[in-house]
């Protein structure tokens, strides 16, 4: 697994808390997680390592997440998943790197993350449920009754 963040500098590394109207964000972290980002990919691109760097446990500020979202932008491929709430899943405008956020059934953002791997881990088929689903598709052939060839046509068509 990946080494926390630095948080140097702030309150909490200091020993003591934060008023509780200011909200401690990372601050100069926000650069830590873009240097995260490049040495996950650099170590993906030459071994193959999957990599992650949870974003739902860094303190952020509202203006560090968007600019977050800003710099890594969105590429070509997206999914849309409901599995015990609604899940999202992006691909980044750099390749390998996806933006993961699950939610809970009523919305509230339980997770969210950089993942870094050719395909989410998320999104990878599980070879028990594909040998399950494959005897599911066995006996649904089997009971599987073909439309007559001519239902639906008149001969007018």
């Amino acid at each position: 697994m990946n080494e926390p963040m630095d948080m140097a500098g702030s309150a909490a590394a200091a020993g003591r808390q934060p008023p509780p109207d200011e909200a401690e964000t990372i601050g100069a972290g926000f650069a830590a997680i873009l240097g995260e980002l490049v040495q996950l990919l650099e170590r993906f691109s030459e071994t193959g390592e999957r990599g992650v760097i949870d974003l739902h446990t860094l303190p952020m500020s509202p203006v560090e997440y968007e600019n977050l979202r800003d710099v890594l932008g969105r590429g070509e491929v997206a999914a849309e998943l409901d599995i015990g709430g609604p899940s999202s899943i992006y691909e980044t405008s750099f390749h390998g790197a996806w933006w993961v956020q699950h939610c809970t059934p009523d919305g509230e953002v339980a997770a969210e993350y950089i993942e870094v791997a050719a395909v989410p881990e998320m999104l990878l088929a599980d070879a028990s449920e594909a040998r399950r689903d494959a005897q599911r598709l066995r006996t649904r052939i089997a009971h599987w009754e073909p439309l007559a060839s001519n239902e639906g046509v008149t001969e007018d068509d």
